[in-house]
């Protein structure tokens, strides 16, 4: 499902709309990444297509372009595996590998969306479960998820071949009275890092 409102903005970085004239970049972003994400083989404009379509139309999931402070496309989010009966939904969160590889403003990026992500779930879709399944490789992602406040629910032992070996792959959860616990300490370091 697509969200035609633009979601309140932190630290410079707000959320809108997925947009077509999005989707090649967001190939490249995907395909250049490949070893972190879900996806078995390289994306083709077909597979962008028919992904743009799937969105539009899948009440199971929420697909969000991430905007700098100039309105610029640097990453996509959303929810996706959206459960109303259970009330749980799963994150998905990429940014170009530029950002990926500039870790302070990775850091804020991902600390952002959380914020903004969890404001959507808990307080627009009122659902109680947030979670996540992160590869062990992303070491500097799983740092970001903990300082935000998610905890590590499990590990997945040797769930993934990445370049030819076994990896684990971390499952995290937030809960919405972590989000209760965490709204505020998290939107202050926010707005701390904005002013500096």
């Amino acid at each position: 499902m697509l969200v035609e409102s633009k979601i309140d903005s932190i630290c410079g970085r707000s959320l809108s709309s997925m947009k077509r004239e999005y989707l090649s970049t967001l190939k490249e972003w995907r395909n250049a990444q490949i070893d972190v994400l879900r996806q078995k083989q390289p994306l083709t404009d077909e597979d962008q297509d028919r992904w743009f379509k799937k969105i539009q139309e899948d009440q199971n999931q929420v697909i969000f372009s991430l905007l700098d402070h100039n309105d610029e496309f640097i990453g996509y989010c959303g929810l996706t595996n959206i459960d109303y009966d259970h009330k749980r939904a799963e994150l998905s969160f990429l940014v170009s590998p530029k950002r990926r590889q500039d870790r302070p403003v990775y850091r804020i990026d991902f600390l952002s969306v959380l914020y903004m992500m969890c404001t959507y779930l808990f307080e627009e879709l009122k659902l109680h479960k947030l979670h996540s399944e992160t590869y062990a490789i992303r070491h500097f992602t799983l740092s970001v998820m903990e300082e935000f406040g998610m905890k590590q629910g499990g590990v997945m032992k040797d769930h993934v071949v990445i370049n030819g070996a076994f990896c684990d792959s971390f499952v995290h959860d937030f809960l919405e009275e972590d989000w209760v616990r965490t709204k505020n300490r998290v939107k202050e370091m926010l707005q701390q890092e904005q002013e500096q």
